[in-house]
């Protein structure tokens, strides 16, 4: 049965990798972080995305906008397929650019229970699949009350992955992934990810409200998008080092 198992988790997630993709995107997005004792911090911010069909890998970029404390600090990647993709921050209170190194993937975006390597590119080649379980429901929330689910544990080939293990809930009918739950080094449950909301834009699925709940540290992070565009023509001048410090 392992052998069957891993083909069904196999296909099932090249179903999922293989959903069409846009050129390009931009949305302008509200992240609001709760923390443990239920404070709130809301940071607003745009988002530019930009497919490189030549390296097959989308190069993204991100200004927070307010508030004051965050305001024009950016994020830039670069993808890359052959290897780790080249993320950089850059602060204005100091004036320059963090490249992120691979050894510090588990930092936190911006103070947010997003971590770095949450935020690269992914390909099916990057893990290992084993198919669970099919026709399941997603019991705790209800948001996805009407469908139903094909269960897959992924783990990752990457040696600087923060997570042992992800399991994910795959749409049956869609082959979209609504849950995520990713696992620490130890087996014991980080993080839970829910796509609570999507929007459906020239047959392409976006995920418009997405909720990470932090385990560990009882803190959530929410981001919603809004305006999205897709197909637009966005430059690729955005994406570069040049645009990240000026």
């Amino acid at each position: 049965i392992g052998a069957f198992a891993d083909q069904k988790g196999d296909n099932l997630a090249k179903k999922f990798f293989d959903l069409p993709e846009s050129k390009d995107s931009s949305s302008k997005a509200t992240m609001t972080i709760i923390d443990s004792t239920k404070e709130k911090k809301t940071r607003e911010m745009e988002i530019f995305n930009k497919k490189d069909f030549k390296k097959d890998a989308v190069d993204s970029f991100t200004r927070f906008i307010e508030p004051a404390d965050v305001k024009n600090t950016k994020f830039l990647v670069i993808g890359s397929k052959e290897g780790d993709d080249d993320q950089r921050l850059y602060l204005p209170a100091l004036g320059k650019t963090r490249k992120i190194s691979s050894s510090s993937k588990d930092g936190k975006f911006v103070g947010s229970d997003i971590f770095y390597y949450d935020l690269e590119n992914r390909y099916f080649e990057d893990y290992t699949y084993t198919f669970k379980e099919e026709n399941v429901s997603i019991t705790d929330s209800p948001a996805f009350k009407d469908m139903k689910f094909a269960v897959v544990e992924q783990v990752a080939k990457d040696k600087n992955a923060p997570y042992s293990k992800t399991i994910t809930w795959q749409n049956m009918k869609d082959n979209f992934i609504y849950k995520t739950e990713a696992y620490d080094k130890s087996g014991a449950l980080w993080k839970t990810l829910y796509v609570l909301r999507t929007q459906i834009i020239d047959g392409i699925i976006i995920g418009t409200d997405t909720l990470v709940v932090n385990h560990k540290d009882n803190s959530k992070t929410r981001l919603e998008l809004k305006d999205v565009k897709i197909n637009s023509g966005i430059s690729s001048d955005i994406f570069s080092v040049q645009n990240l410090e000026k």
